[in-house]
């Protein structure tokens, strides 16, 4: 919800209270008032993560023993489109999954690529750059 403020001769009204903050009068920006903490409390955080890519098969496989020199993290799976995905760590920025990519690469996944997701969903990496402000 927007936090709007008014001043008048002697105090700011804001859609959270009244203060005795000198102000001059008229509307001021939202960003001289701080937000109520009831306005704040229902904003869900986006969370943006990213994940290395290294399978996609119509047929299941166990992954389970796999294991890919330097580099240490569990292999993920999902089923969709008749397709299991198979992933590998999860990361907070794109500079580290991409560094997991390369040794992937180097370690035979020639296919490996970088997949991002906000808040569990896929999204591209694209909207993941936009949302973070890159």
């Amino acid at each position: 919800m927007p936090c709007f403020a008014m001043a008048s001769k002697d105090s700011l009204r804001t859609n959270s209270g009244t203060s005795n903050i000198p102000v001059s009068k008229g509307w001021i920006p939202v960003h001289a008032v701080e937000a109520p903490a009831e306005a704040t409390s229902n904003v869900t955080p986006v969370t943006i993560t990213y994940r290395v890519q290294i399978l996609a098969l119509q047929h299941p496989v166990n992954m389970e023993s796999v294991k890919v020199n330097g580099v240490d993290g569990k292999i993920y799976s999902t089923k969709s489109n008749d397709l299991t995905r198979y992933y590998m760590g999860e990361f907070n920025d794109l500079g580290t999954a991409n560094q997991c990519r390369e040794k992937l690469v180097q370690n035979g996944f020639e296919d490996a690529c970088i997949v991002a997701y906000k808040n569990g969903e896929r999204i591209t990496i694209k909207e993941s750059l936009s949302i973070l402000g890159k």
